[in-house]
């Protein structure tokens, strides 16, 4: 035929054809040009199309790993910050730390009234 079949999702995310004369330019990497001549004028399962797959197990495993790790590192790094307390983390913030602490010292005081 003389029109060319395009699928689009509406809103709703079905599925819909639109027979009409289009004129189409897309812009393609050299790699990309074997696999539209070979798919070229057939038709597309808008349905198949449109699914997600499910994630593998492998990437759901490594996914959990990562924010797991993530988490631990994070949790770690805050217990040996608590760990060193007041004085122990004193030398280890830079210089304007004093002036910092002093406003926290007075703000205790005026909460401790």
């Amino acid at each position: 035929s003389s029109g060319i079949n395009a699928e689009y999702g509406d809103e709703s995310e079905d599925c819909v054809t639109v027979e009409e004369k289009t004129k189409v330019v897309a812009v393609v990497g050299i790699g990309h040009i074997a696999g539209i001549k070979k798919y070229w004028g057939s038709t597309v399962d808008c349905e198949a199309l449109c699914k997600i797959p499910e994630a593998s197990i492998q990437s759901r495993v490594l996914a959990k790993s990562i924010k797991y790790s993530i988490l631990s590192i994070i949790l770690y790094g805050t217990y040996k910050v608590m760990s060193f307390g007041y004085n122990g983390i004193y030398p280890y913030l830079p210089s304007v730390s004093p002036h910092l602490f002093s406003l926290l010292d007075t703000a205790k005081s005026y909460v401790n009234l």
